[in-house]
């Protein structure tokens, strides 16, 4: 009986011990909290990236800009450009620019597919030749 009444102490003391270890911790000090303000100050700084196609109608080599008539609002407007890439455009070439935060970061041609182009411009000639004629 001894034996029950010493096993029956030692648990509950082992068992009291268990449970104060799952206490929470005091609350955290401001300077504990420090790092979570400059984590979230991290996330706002996402940069914002948009593309924009359009038809270049001005190239201005002293300031570096060219204007762009956009498709999707057809509106113009004007972006700077490196002095590398403005050496390489012409009015009237179709471009597809990679804005981050607002500044040009790449500029792509777009090319047209000339296949498309030769297939329907090759159907024409047929029509025009055997107007009577169906395939």
């Amino acid at each position: 009986m001894k034996k029950t009444y010493i096993l029956i102490a030692v648990l509950a003391s082992f068992s009291a011990a268990s449970f104060a270890q799952n206490t929470p911790a005091p609350a955290a000090t401001p300077a504990a909290n420090a790092p979570k303000a400059q984590t979230q100050e991290v996330k706002k700084e996402v940069k914002k990236i948009e593309t924009v196609i359009g038809n270049i109608t001005a190239v201005n080599t002293e300031k570096n800009e060219i204007t762009l008539a956009v498709k999707k609002d057809k509106s113009e407007k004007t972006f700077a450009v490196d002095q590398k890439e403005i050496a390489k455009l012409k009015a009237g070439q179709e471009v597809k620019l990679k804005l981050v935060d607002g500044k040009v970061e790449s500029i792509k041609e777009m090319v047209k597919h000339e296949m498309k182009h030769q297939k329907q411009e090759k159907k024409a000639e047929m029509k025009k030749e055997n107007p009577g004629e169906k395939k």
